[in-house]
């Protein structure tokens, strides 16, 4: 049975893309021009008095398609009336109200009735209730947009989001440029191969983050499967055509291959410490690799060549040798962190803040997080360049 190092896994098209996109950065909108944009819709100004006072210049952003689309700063201002009016609705809920659009109350003014109209028409006017909330001009529906963003603008009205719950929304919008890869992320995308999924992995997310440690996630894999069926070919051709016998190479090519069969490799491994101090071990140690090529051609799962053909174990094994920590381990800092979380206030953030909490103290950066977690609770906005900052440098 002829055995090759060459095999690697095959390149995934949608691992590529993310190669690319983890290159990406994100263009952040500072809290400022976020302010600027609530105050205007509450105070009713039109929206292209709302874009001239943000700090958005004309930016080049790529459609659903992939096509390069240039957005006006008023564009900019629907896409983030349309996207913060939504979180607003989803944490404040719907609330019906009356509402009248500016540029229609214009132009009846054009048709006003006389001050000597009709008493029945003065009556049904005193009976009519006042509206609420104003959609301020340019921002209806029938303007050169044709977007309906009718129901955020009722949400910013109705709800007057201050700056901490501006942040917060900031905070969820835009994820770290900086990603950490954990054992999670690799067994993630391991089970996104068992249930032939792979291909969508780069639709899951368009954040620069994500792609990084999904691909560091499949160059992990990739290099460690790799160099492990390099090490189970050299201990094939040592016990089955008996080559010379090499002690020192033995047990580096058992300890890279260890982690696709534990109770093998590791007797191999112990036999080859033991023969490097004592050459009568020698005998030993070709007697089990002899029974290893045995196990090895009637056992192909040993030598998977495809992400999918690992097990769980053997994927568990890869992350703990990688240093990405023990699943057991890895529950009692979630729990840790998670319960850290709920004592200061943010249960409502734990989705985000959970995730970002363990990438930090999974590289030792306990303190930097906490840190950056009060800085938050305080209400600076730029709670987190420090955290990312350090992250960058793990």
């Amino acid at each position: 049975m002829e055995m090759t190092s060459k095999t690697v896994l095959t390149k995934v098209p949608a691992i590529e893309r993310l190669r690319e996109q983890a290159k990406a950065s994100t263009s952040r909108i500072d809290l400022a021009s976020v302010r600027c944009v609530v105050d205007g819709i509450i105070a009713g100004l039109p929206l292209d008095a709302v874009a001239r006072g943000t700090s958005f210049v004309e930016t080049q952003r790529l459609d659903d398609d992939g096509n390069a689309k240039t957005l006006t700063p008023a564009e900019q201002v629907m896409d983030l009336v349309a996207e913060l009016g939504t979180w607003l609705v989803h944490v404040h809920g719907t609330k019906k109200v009356a509402y009248s659009v500016a540029a229609e109350c214009e132009q009846l003014s054009l048709f006003a009735l006389p001050e000597t109209s009709t008493p029945v028409a003065s009556k049904r006017s005193k009976k009519a209730k006042k509206p609420k909330v104003v959609i301020p001009l340019g921002f209806e529906r029938k303007a050169w947009h044709k977007r309906d963003v009718t129901n955020s603008i009722i949400a910013i009205v109705l709800n007057q989001p201050d700056d901490e719950e501006l942040s917060r929304w900031l905070d969820r919008k835009y994820r770290s440029d900086v990603g950490v890869l954990s054992g999670k992320d690799v067994h993630t995308l391991w089970l996104l191969a068992q249930i032939g999924r792979i291909e969508d992995v780069d639709k899951m997310s368009k954040e620069p983050a994500f792609a990084q440690v999904m691909v560091a996630a499949f160059d992990l894999l990739d290099v460690s499967l790799t160099d492990a069926v390099g090490g189970l070919s050299t201990l094939y051709e040592m016990g089955k055509h008996k080559r010379p016998l090499n002690v020192e190479r033995a047990q580096r090519a058992a300890t890279m291959a260890v982690w696709l069969h534990e109770a093998r490799l590791s007797q191999v491994i112990n036999l080859a410490q033991a023969a490097a101090n004592d050459r009568s071990g020698e005998t030993y140690l070709l007697h089990e690799l002899e029974r290893l090529a045995s196990y090895i051609e009637g056992h192909r799962s040993i030598r998977p060549l495809k992400l999918e053909s690992l097990s769980g174990g053997q994927v568990q094994r890869l992350v703990e040798r990688a240093g990405l920590g023990r699943q057991e381990d890895e529950r009692k800092l979630e729990a840790e962190i998670r319960r850290k979380l709920t004592e200061m206030g943010l249960r409502k953030d734990m989705d985000r803040l959970l995730p970002m909490g363990m990438r930090a103290l999974n590289v030792g950066l306990e303190s930097t997080f906490w840190s950056a977690i009060e800085a938050r609770r305080s209400g600076d906005p730029d709670w987190r360049y420090d955290l990312d900052e350090a992250m960058a440098g793990r």
